[in-house]
């Protein structure tokens, strides 16, 4: 009974730290920007800034969009239900976007253009990217 309480632990250690899972939780997401830079900030949302799913592609997650403020700059973040729809989005838009977060408002501003590639090595589709598969 004791090896396989072990090896269920061991087991579960596995999976829950699996480098290769294809989302991020909206905590998960916080904790690693915030790891790389403590003085970013999660903007108070209103009706003037609060990012709109209708906006972006399907599976856009209205529950779970944000403003981050980074050095400044504000940018919005937008959680989708998979990786591939926030690709699509992030193709659409012209953004960036990491596992199943898009980053809006990013490109052309230098600082958040930064933040994004180096903490959470986001990427920029392009077309080429919708060929392969």
């Amino acid at each position: 009974m004791r090896k396989l309480i072990m090896a269920f632990f061991i087991l579960n250690t596995c999976i829950s730290c699996s480098e290769d899972s294809p989302t991020y939780t909206p905590l998960e997401l916080y904790d690693i920007a915030v790891k790389y830079d403590s003085e970013i900030s999660q903007v108070r949302l209103n009706d003037l800034n609060r990012p709109n799913c209708l906006e972006y592609s399907e599976g856009c997650i209205q529950d779970f969009v944000f403003r981050y403020k980074v050095r400044k700059v504000e940018m919005s973040v937008i959680m989708f239900d998979t990786q591939e729809n926030a690709k699509k989005a992030a193709f659409k838009v012209g953004q960036y976007y990491v596992r199943n977060w898009l980053f809006d408002d990013v490109a052309g501003e230098p600082v958040l253009e930064h933040f994004v590639t180096d903490a959470f090595k986001a990427q920029r589709p392009t077309k080429d990217d919708f060929l392969k598969e």
